[in-house]
């Protein structure tokens, strides 16, 4: 068998090898299988299929695993010859508005870090997606023209996006959001001019449907707190603390700096950068969390932490960026089970409502929320919540009912009199 090079691909122009990724020439393909040798224009066959060329070394990585794929399963079809006057195909691409997505709105000024690399990510998933061709076989979605993108194609990505088999949900809820990212990537292709219509919509009527998320409710049971708190190591024991003192971000705390403290007014204040909202707010600081930055705002030294340096960073200031492991391996030791980080919010939330004179504005406020619906989804009551409700409530009933056991005495004790009245009025 000949020895291969370059995985099957290669361009014939009088480029060196290392500027193949980047020149303007087309690529072409190889591939030697059941003694027939396999030799063809990436071009030529795009074209024969109504695809644009590939240009970029993924996209022609992408068509030749497609060709190999039909070569082996003997589904592949020779491309027909292209016509001499057939003018070239113009037609943008998913990948080519993809690129034009990322450069124009998910890399646009203000936006935050962790979320400019999510929507990355599930763009360039999308991008690799499998959908359906001609003869049975698949091309990657960031191939095909926008404006051939279908229902079917939709629906394909959704059925064969990869599921996490350790996902409470099977993964599904990952596959929803993805497909709500190709939604906003139609959406803003139609505003920006790249495209007249989406696969999402009919006639003005939304033909992909998403089943509702169900929201999370869960909460500490009693005795989780301490367990966590008793096995997390120092750094995470500081930070379990401030979110259930402050219902603030994981993302939110880890950028906080000791700039932000503003003890002489009991408060941290928020930079906008720092806040999902992208506003500016103030958090009240609790006598207990006070406590625990009185002990984090010196370093090893002795020395005061600067201004700069973070609040819940490492030993001598520097950010701490992830505690995924930290927080896995804590709930392990304290048997916890099914609890994410992001739940200490939910539970601050829920304790800050259950409160006397503590209203949902204030929960609102208190979280940065910039509507009451978001609020509702983090309010969960616990079973002592709800017994504390049921105790309120029956000294409530006990109350009314004892004002209206009184009032029926006051008119039983007034009865006689008008009994007696009533009789000497007929006769006179």
């Amino acid at each position: 068998m000949p020895k291969r090079t370059h995985d099957g691909l290669k361009k014939r122009c009088k480029c060196s090898k290392r500027q193949w990724a980047k020149c303007s020439h087309g690529w072409h393909f190889g591939f030697h299988r059941d003694g027939k040798e396999h030799r063809y224009s990436l071009d030529v066959v795009a074209r024969s299929r109504g695809l644009k060329p590939p240009t970029s070394k993924t996209a022609a990585e992408a068509l030749r695993d497609t060709l190999r794929g039909e070569i082996r399963n003997r589904t592949f079809a020779e491309p027909a010859a292209p016509k001499a006057d057939a003018p070239a195909d113009t037609r943008l691409t998913f990948g080519d508005v993809a690129d034009k997505y990322v450069e124009k709105h998910v890399k646009r000024d203000g936006r935050r870090e962790a979320g400019r690399k999510l929507m990355e990510w599930y763009v360039a998933a999308l991008r690799r997606a499998d959908i359906p061709a001609a003869n049975g076989a698949t091309v990657k979605l960031e191939q095909k023209a926008i404006g051939t993108v279908t229902k079917a194609d939709v629906e394909a990505i959704r059925d064969g996006w990869n599921l996490r088999a350790s996902a409470s949900k099977g993964g599904r809820v990952g596959a929803a959001r993805a497909l709500k990212r190709l939604r906003h990537v139609f959406n803003w292709a139609i505003e920006a001019g790249y495209a007249d219509a989406s696969p999402f919509k009919k006639g003005g009527v939304a033909v992909i449907h998403f089943s509702r998320e169900k929201a999370r409710t869960r909460r500490l049971e009693p005795g989780e707190e301490a367990r966590l708190l008793k096995h997390a190591p120092a750094h995470l024991q500081a930070l379990i603390t401030a979110a259930l003192e402050t219902g603030m971000r994981r993302g939110e705390l880890l950028a906080l700096r000791w700039r932000d403290v503003k003890w002489e007014t009991q408060a941290l204040l928020l930079p906008a950068e720092i806040t999902k909202t992208d506003e500016a707010r103030d958090v009240p600081m609790t006598q207990r969390l006070r406590a625990v930055l009185e002990l984090r705002k010196h370093a090893p030294d002795g020395t005061e932490h600067p201004a700069g340096a973070f609040v819940f960073g490492n030993d001598v200031g520097e950010q701490v960026t992830d505690i995924r492991t930290e927080w896995v391996e804590t709930c392990e030791a304290a048997t916890i089970s099914g609890l994410h980080f992001h739940d200490l919010r939910r539970e601050f939330a829920s304790r800050l409502r259950e409160t006397p004179g503590i209203s949902d504005h204030h929960v609102r406020d208190w979280l940065g929320h910039a509507d009451m619906a978001t609020t509702s989804k983090y309010l969960a009551t616990t079973r002592v919540g709800l017994q504390q409700a049921r105790r309120v409530f029956e000294q409530h009933r006990a109350g009314f009912a004892h004002d209206s056991h009184t009032a029926e005495s006051d008119q039983a004790a007034e009865a006689p009199e008008t009994a007696t009245e009533n009789p000497a009025n007929s006769l006179n």
